[in-house]
């Protein structure tokens, strides 16, 4: 079964201490919103349920470990994918009782009010939006001067320099916050926020230990007390840690974590998209469970379960387009045939690798995880070359991205054969692989089948161990 992880929260996924479940209930209006429209509410990047909206008002209930930030996501569609990839969003604190949300129009004009830690951070964000209008104001203008040809070095540098500096001022200012208010759940997530998706651990390590013992024990609190430790152990103790090598390390951890914590999640995510009452919340379960690849034997027999309303409207038609779609490179199935160039210019294709099991792994230099694979990705290659075995390296950078391209190749020192797919996400050979996100892989046999797909960290070399004997 396919997981896809999200990364649609700076809260890291992990495993559920033994803690008292915390009912909570959120109620909403928006506009005059009707069906198909719906609202998905996410945990740690997660699906956990969903509402359809009648004259603009929805309710949704659950239950959780501790006070926590949220996501709602808002589709008009009412398509999960599509909420994920474009919908309207809003970040909320969720704690006992309700949250109140109200407007006019979209969702991320909505205020959430009920509960304090919602009405703390919403104070917080209003005190940072005389920078955050300057940092629109100069990414503007630095948009307006990258599409004249006329712009100076000169130009480009200061406009540069204006907002490190503005950034650098928000970040003091969320800093100044989390100091002045160790005991706030608010202050936890505001440091998740400054430091990314891969925290400096020499900026973030004080801020985090300057948090109350409440806030650091709590579950999000511990989940990224670990992330920090990790981080720590790969920086080593040079001044400039290898960013790479911090990189690989967060995304190690984060498929441990993903790996312990997915089986119980994805247990009640398939039980949903059986048995749960509302069709479009089963059709959502799956849409989340399966993730952009879903496998089409298995999973047509359940969208089929689904009542025909469901199947044939908007949103049931294009997963079911989606699930036609992943048919052609299925587990079993003969991998399309495609001729792309090298940096060099030279066209190759992959029927030339018949005979060989080849690994068409599909990445962008742009892709933290893509290169944190890259590591593993060497090691099979070492280890495999002269066994039958080659790599097939399929950038989906855009052609402007070009020069990124060449210096992630030389900078990861990979040997193998690159090509580029002039057209990215959109081009031929990414749609008639499904490719709708990466790092992707396709493992194929001598005969050009499709034997694994999607294979991660020391998974490529287990199986070419048993195939290559």
């Amino acid at each position: 079964m396919k997981k896809y992880l999200l990364g649609l929260l700076l809260m890291m996924p992990g495993l559920a201490g033994a803690q008292i479940p915390i009912p909570f209930i959120i109620k909403g209006t928006i506009g005059k919103l009707d069906a198909p429209a719906r609202v998905f509410l996410l945990q740690n990047g997660r699906f956990r349920n969903s509402a359809a909206l009648h004259d603009g008002a929805f309710e949704l209930k659950g239950t959780t470990d501790a006070p926590q930030s949220s996501l709602l996501l808002l589709a008009r569609n009412g398509n999960l994918m599509d909420a994920m990839r474009q919908g309207e969003r809003l970040g909320i604190f969720i704690e006992p009782g309700p949250v109140v949300l109200l407007s006019a129009d979209s969702l991320h004009k909505a205020q959430a009010t009920g509960n304090p830690l919602n009405t703390e951070y919403r104070r917080f964000l209003a005190s940072l939006k005389p920078l955050d209008e300057q940092l629109r104001l100069v990414a503007a203008q630095q948009e307006t001067a990258t599409s004249q040809p006329t712009t100076t070095p000169q130009v480009s540098q200061r406009l540069k320099a204006q907002q490190a500096a503005l950034s650098q001022q928000r970040r003091e200012q969320q800093a100044a916050y989390i100091k002045a208010h160790p005991d706030s759940y608010v202050s936890l997530q505001l440091l998740k926020e400054m430091q990314g998706h891969t925290p400096r651990y020499a900026q973030a390590g004080p801020l985090y230990d300057a948090l109350s013992p409440r806030v650091r024990n709590s579950l999000g609190g511990r989940n990224y007390g670990n992330l920090l430790e990790v981080v720590k152990a790969a920086s080593g103790t040079t001044s400039t840690p290898d960013s790479q090598r911090v990189d690989q390390a967060v995304q190690e951890y984060e498929d441990r974590q993903f790996r312990l914590n997915s089986s119980q999640v994805d247990e009640g995510l398939l039980a949903d998209s059986k048995t749960h009452p509302d069709p479009y919340t089963r059709l959502a379960a799956m849409q989340q469970i399966y993730g952009p690849n879903p496998d089409y034997t298995e999973i047509l027999p359940l969208f089929n379960t689904l009542p025909a309303a469901v199947r044939t409207s908007a949103e049931g038609k294009k997963y079911l387009a989606l699930l036609e779609a992943s048919r052609t490179v299925t587990i079993g199935a003969v991998a399309p045939n495609f001729v792309l160039p090298t940096p060099e210019g030279k066209p190759v294709s992959l029927a030339d690798y018949r005979g060989r099991y080849v690994l068409v792994d599909f990445w962008a230099s742009w892709c933290g995880p893509c290169r944190g694979q890259n590591p593993y990705l060497l090691r099979a290659h070492r280890a495999y070359k002269d066994r039958r075995f080659a790599i097939l390296s399929v950038s989906l950078d855009a052609a402007k991205h070009r020069a990124q391209w060449l210096k992630a190749i030389s900078e990861d020192q990979l040997p193998w054969t690159q090509v580029s797919e002039p057209g990215a996400f959109d081009g031929e050979v990414a749609q008639s692989y499904n490719v709708r996100a990466v790092p992707q892989n396709f493992l194929l046999d001598p005969n050009g089948k499709i034997v694994a797909v999607n294979l991660r960290n020391e998974a490529l070399e287990a199986i070419l161990a048993q195939l290559l004997k």
